[in-house]
């Protein structure tokens, strides 16, 4: 550490990359390999502020959070005038709640979200769009939203995922804008409601991981486990139907409609009725997922999700997702 304060003493000796400043990038360094004495020498010796950042706009807390160092994470956020390192965003606007969503665990994430209630009070009571948490990034993404889809996707990481949606959403946390949840058009006297982008992929992605795990834990279909998956898929096929029936009830509103999604829609309903009740509903859910739903209908199908999402077992992601598409409802309903 001797010659390191010696070496930062003479920093107007030294050649950076683009012309960075010396200090700051040792800081960065130090950050990335957890090497706490050096980043205590720079601070603590005026070397250099905790606000700096690389050329992403990744902060020190940033790179402290991937290197899940909540002890490091502590230290850069408790230094005079720091506040704004928590809020920080990189270039492509994600901010360490984003990272601690995506790269943290439990523990880096409970560490900022200390830290935020002390900034912003109890953020589970402050008003959706004023929550850190529900901030999106350039690609319209929330803290839950990468929790959920944007983490390393094994079983092993699992239970590690859900802890960490469980704490967002004790604080407030949505998986989606209110403006990014469905998209509305009209065509006569009918309504037809279509999933946004990010919806359907939360809602196929959970769908199968459901799956998966229902057929991981069982390997008898004779015992509890084996009764478990096989009501799980009856529920997957009746939420399936109920989505194709919504689909249908458009042809008996408007020809129009109908037609958009098939020339011949009623006889691509009856091959879809045949093929999920043959249990095939997990393999077509994609395509489901692309056809415009009634308005009417839409309660009927978030009812069959809701049923699906809690059972054998709650799968926190997905449940929350019917809330939210629930809360888009009624506001369109209230429209």
């Amino acid at each position: 550490m001797n010659m390191l304060q010696i070496i930062l003493n003479e920093h107007h000796l030294v050649a950076t990359t683009e012309r960075r400043d010396f200090a700051a990038s040792v800081m960065l360094c130090a950050v990335e390999n957890e090497i706490e004495e050096a980043v205590r020498l720079i601070v603590e010796g005026g070397y250099s502020s905790v606000m700096i950042s690389n050329s992403d706009g990744e902060t020190p807390l940033h790179f402290a959070i991937v290197k899940r160092n909540s002890q490091l994470m502590e230290f850069l956020m408790r230094q005079d005038h720091a506040d704004g390192i928590v809020t920080a965003i990189t270039k492509r606007g994600d901010s360490p709640a984003h990272y601690a969503a995506r790269y943290g665990a439990v523990r880096e994430l409970e560490t900022l979200l200390h830290r935020l209630v002390i900034m912003f009070g109890d953020l589970q009571t402050l008003n959706v769009e004023n929550n850190p948490l529900n901030a999106t990034n350039n690609e319209g993404s929330t803290c839950l939203y990468l929790a959920g889809l944007g983490r390393v996707n094994s079983i092993d990481h699992h239970k590690e995922r859900d802890a960490i949606a469980q704490l967002l959403l004790q604080h407030g946390a949505r998986l989606f804008r209110r403006d990014t949840i469905v998209s509305r058009s009209r065509s006569g006297l009918s309504e037809q409601i279509l999933l946004h982008d990010q919806a359907r992929r939360g809602v196929a992605t959970w769908v199968r991981e459901i799956i998966e795990r229902n057929n991981e834990n069982t390997a008898d279909d004779d015992d509890a486990d084996g009764l478990d998956v096989r009501s799980s898929n009856v529920l997957l096929t009746e939420l399936c139907a109920e989505w194709v029936t919504t689909v249908v009830s458009l042809s008996s509103h408007s020809s129009a409609i109908a037609k958009e999604c098939h020339p011949n829609w009623p006889d691509l309903a009856a091959v879809l009725h045949i093929v999920i009740s043959a249990g095939y509903a997990l393999e077509f859910m994609p395509l489901l997922l692309e056809l415009p739903l009634l308005r009417s209908g839409l309660a009927a199908v978030l009812h069959r999700l809701e049923r699906f999402s809690s059972f054998p077992r709650v799968h926190v992601l997905l449940l929350q997702l019917h809330t939210e598409l629930s809360g888009a409802l009624v506001e369109i309903t209230g429209d």
